[in-house]
């Protein structure tokens, strides 16, 4: 006889949400989590911030246990399980939209375990979300083939580099003579693998993404630009965006901007 369904909701906060994904490791400090099986889908709450995006489809890849990575949240959430990403792409889902699935009435806080017919009505929904989310790629993927076509890569940089505009040149330049590393249309290491204009790097070795934005009112770059946008925002992704008159004060802004990065400029440059 088979086993009821079950599906196990994490939690976690935007400190900890990137260790989460980076260690493919959910986590509790209760003990909830060593009722997970491997084979068991989970999902991940960020309880922090306006939008409480809820996270998946994972499933779990061995069983629950404590201490699996002892060092894991410098320590906290001994009561673990490690995971892989089960869908195609990383879903997020605001809590808003499936409140009526995910809370419970009396404590109004997101439960841990779902059973039965709510873990039935959550995975239907997030299969949903990813047809659409599937459709709004195709569209995205359509927009960015038209871009690309419109606007080749014609303009030779001192480093190296071919980029689409004067403008992006520009940019280019700046970082080379400041001596910041920096890599042109490198594919972001997300689910829906955009392509930024320029990707620079924290101390600490993580990604900012630097888009320009200099067709601002034509409708088809604000739909590609919105999206954009909005995936980065759903993936808490460190982005410096860039007009038209950030380019005419360079020196100032993008200092500026990666400044508050953490990421300075050699002196004197």
């Amino acid at each position: 006889m088979p086993l009821p369904l079950r599906v196990f909701i994490f939690e976690c906060n935007d400190a900890t949400q990137i260790e989460c994904f980076e260690r493919n490791l959910f986590g509790a400090g209760a003990a909830w989590p060593l009722n997970v099986k491997r084979g068991n889908l989970c999902f991940l709450y960020n309880y922090y911030g306006s939008r409480n995006l809820i996270y998946g489809v994972y499933e779990a890849t061995c069983d629950g246990a404590r201490r699996i990575e002892p060092d894991a949240w410098g320590g906290q959430y001994q009561c673990q399980v490690r995971v892989k990403l089960r869908s195609h792409e990383r879903i997020a889902v605001p809590r808003a939209n499936i409140h009526r699935l995910v809370t419970d009435p009396e404590s109004l806080r997101v439960r841990n375990i779902l059973t039965a017919q709510f873990a039935h009505d959550l995975l239907q929904f997030f299969a949903a979300g990813y047809t659409v989310r599937q459709e709004q790629g195709t569209q995205m993927n359509a927009i960015e083939e038209d871009y690309r076509r419109r606007f080749p890569r014609d303009f030779h940089c001192t480093d190296g580099h071919s980029v689409r505009s004067t403008a992006e040149l520009t940019i280019d330049e700046w970082l080379s003579r400041n001596q910041i590393y920096h890599e042109y249309e490198r594919l972001a290491n997300i689910p829906e693998s955009l392509i930024p204009d320029f990707t620079v790097y924290t101390p600490e070795g993580r990604p900012i993404f630097i888009e320009y934005w200099g067709l601002v009112g034509d409708p088809d770059y604000d739909q590609r630009r919105l999206r954009k946008c909005e995936i980065y925002a759903r993936h808490h992704c460190n982005v410096i965006e860039l007009y038209k008159h950030d380019v005419q004060n360079l020196d100032f802004a993008l200092r500026r901007k990666l400044a508050e990065c953490n990421v300075r400029p050699t002196a004197n440059a």
